[in-house]
């Protein structure tokens, strides 16, 4: 799955390659396969981080994934 114009709104070329970055380290940090149930559960929950993060994308000191996998529910499935 792959965040594009098509699918986002109000992003730059650059935050949606970005946000695609960030997400593709979320997915390998978890060890998640994309088709598996687990994999479309941690995009929607990345979807909404993005969503409710949306004014510090494209800030190069954020580490997404340290954010994301300290959320509850990425610990969750990756301890799960």
């Amino acid at each position: 799955m792959t965040f594009t114009r098509e699918n986002t709104s109000a992003y730059t070329d650059a935050q949606l390659i970005e946000i695609n970055d960030k997400w593709a380290a979320v997915a390998k940090t978890l060890g998640l396969e994309s088709g598996t149930d687990e994999y479309s559960e941690t995009y929607d929950r990345f979807c909404d981080a993005v969503k409710s993060h949306c004014d510090l994308i494209g800030e190069s000191n954020i580490d997404w994934v340290a954010v994301f996998v300290r959320m509850d529910v990425a610990a969750d499935l990756r301890d799960g």
